[in-house]
């Protein structure tokens, strides 16, 4: 069930599912079956979330001129840069693509829609990150990357300008050799 509010009351809206019967290659069950004990849940849950991630995430993907990119050529390419340049591709990317990426994605771009987006970059790339909430009224979102210092600071960099982009004031972002952390007021 999802909740929703109208009027001030809370309605709940039954979510509708349907069934259908799929085939695979025993061999890709049996590899889903794997998956699905490894991860403590049902061969059907694991479906619904490889078919989601495929529609939330990796359709929008391609439309939006995204590729995957080996995290170490990555590390390597912005290591490789200059701090100049660095900043010049995002203010760049800033200014011309990313409203662009985050509309295919989430249909227009706010605060809200940018976290998410962000978020499901994350959890897509395999990144660990945490989320929490601080005495200032604060979110804040620890990203471990462990690709070294200036891959971090480019990160940090590219996310600070992107929600100044969206015009959200009291924004701070911290870096080291491993982590980034952004704090974003709770009221976003």
């Amino acid at each position: 069930m999802s909740k929703i509010m109208m009027n001030g009351q809370h309605l709940y809206r039954k979510k509708v599912s349907e069934s259908i019967t799929l085939r695979f290659d025993k061999a890709i069950l049996d590899e889903l079956r794997s998956e699905s004990e490894l991860n403590m849940e049902s061969v059907n849950t694991l479906l619904n979330r490889i078919v989601k991630s495929y529609i939330k995430w990796h359709m929008p993907a391609i439309l939006a001129g995204m590729c995957h990119v080996n995290k170490f050529l990555y590390s390597d390419i912005v290591e490789q840069l200059s701090d100049e340049t660095l900043n010049r591709i995002i203010d760049n990317f800033a200014q011309h693509h990313f409203v662009d990426t985050i509309e295919i994605f989430r249909e227009k771009s706010s605060i809200s829609h940018y976290v998410d987006y962000l978020l499901t970059w994350l959890k897509i790339s395999g990144f660990n990150y945490r989320i929490d909430e601080d005495d200032a009224n604060q979110i804040v979102i620890k990203i471990q990357f462990d690709m070294g210092l200036k891959f971090s600071k480019y990160i940090s960099t590219k996310i600070k300008i992107i929600l100044q982009t969206l015009r959200q004031t009291g924004v701070w972002v911290k870096y080291s050799d491993h982590m980034v952390m952004v704090g974003i007021p709770s009221s976003s």
